[in-house]
């Protein structure tokens, strides 16, 4: 294990499934429930950031199509421009595959809210070069969590384990 402590941001969309499971991990990590806003959770998420100043954002969403497993977005996307992670998503990856989860590395975060707010705050993170880095992690709905406590559990021992190898 390291001997640092690493600060976490944990940023999860409000009445959504990575709500509640980040409200499960206790008080382990700074927590940030972002408005269904495109402009206003952008700007909850700098001013978090400069309030806090993480050195990891974990930010997650829901992808409807997917069942008990996680997807990490490598990238956001705007217009024709790509916006990639400096976030060690294979490390996270081994991570979260350690705990028993099935996990996807993916380069597609949507269209919509997730990939918008990945998208600003990878691009605020370059920007501003204090030295925090950001990834986006899909979940499940809740209704395709076969055990939610339990898949709630495991997203919080991989993100320690994540920390741990970090």
């Amino acid at each position: 294990m390291k001997d640092e402590k690493f600060s976490v941001l944990l940023t999860a969309f409000q009445g959504t499934s990575s709500e509640k499971i980040i409200k499960n991990f206790g008080d382990a990590y700074a927590k940030l429930i972002l408005e269904n806003d495109k402009s206003n959770s952008v700007e909850q998420l700098i001013s978090a950031v400069d309030a806090y100043r993480p050195d990891y954002i974990i930010s997650f969403g829901q992808k409807p199509a997917i069942k008990d497993k996680i997807y990490i977005e490598r990238n956001g996307r705007e217009k024709s421009e790509i916006y990639e992670t400096d976030f060690d998503v294979e490390h996270l990856q081994h991570a979260f595959a350690s705990v028993g989860f099935s996990v996807r590395i993916s380069d597609n975060a949507g269209t919509s809210y997730c990939n918008h707010i990945y998208v600003n705050g990878i691009k605020y993170l370059k920007e501003t070069e204090y030295g925090g880095k950001m990834v986006f992690i899909h979940l499940p709905l809740e209704k395709n969590i076969r055990d939610f406590v339990k898949y709630s559990e495991e997203v919080k021992r991989g993100i320690e384990t994540f920390l741990e190898i970090g």
